[in-house]
This record gives structure tokens, C-alpha cells and sequence, in this order.
């Protein structure tokens, strides 16, 4: 699967999981996810973080039992975390569609 594709599903699950008011073309790939709004960032909490791994479990059907923190950095970071837990077929599958 690409990771544009990976990214846009993961900025689509936090804005729906977490009922945001946010358009997706404002959501950048290195937005900080947890730094405040006048830092730049989505000024996210622990909570949320909950949400988001329950989302991206059925949104990737994954089982996301332990998310790195690091990993909850950016949409990017989250991404590339993701990517690495695809089944290889399904990424390649993915690439060649």
C-alpha cells in the first residue's frame, strides 16, 4: 500500500475517531500530534491517543496491542509504523493495483 494512502487513511480515522473540525487538507503528514495549537501541532491528549490505536486497529485490522510513543509523533511517524506492520503481500498487492 502506498504511504499516501496510508497517511490520508490515518488523518481520515483521527478526524472521524476524534470528531474533529479539521479539513483534511490542513492535516499535514509532519503535524505534531501532540504539541499545542500554537506550537503548530493538533494539541492531542492521552485520551485521544487511545482513540486513534482503536481506530487504525479496524481501519488496517491490525492488532496495535503496543504502539511505540515515538510512533505517535506525526501522521508520517504513525504511518511508517503502520507500514511495517502490513503483511508484506498486502503492500505489494497494493503497489501493483
Amino acid at each position: 500500500m502506498p504511504q499516501t494512502e496510508i497517511f490520508e487513511r490515518i488523518k481520515r480515522c483521527i478526524i472521524d475517531r476524534l470528531e474533529m473540525n479539521v479539513n483534511i487538507a490542513d492535516f499535514t503528514d509532519d503535524m505534531p500530534l501532540f504539541a499545542p495549537l500554537q506550537a503548530g501541532g493538533m494539541d492531542l491528549d492521552s485520551l485521544a491517543s487511545i482513540e486513534i490505536v482503536v481506530g487504525l486497529s479496524k481501519e488496517f485490522r491490525l492488532q496495535l496491542d503496543d504502539v511505540p510513543r515515538e510512533a505517535f509523533q506525526s501522521v508520517r511517524s504513525l504511518g511508517l509504523f503502520i507500514a511495517g506492520q502490513l503483511p508484506p503481500v498486502a503492500v505489494l498487492q497494493a503497489e501493483l493495483a
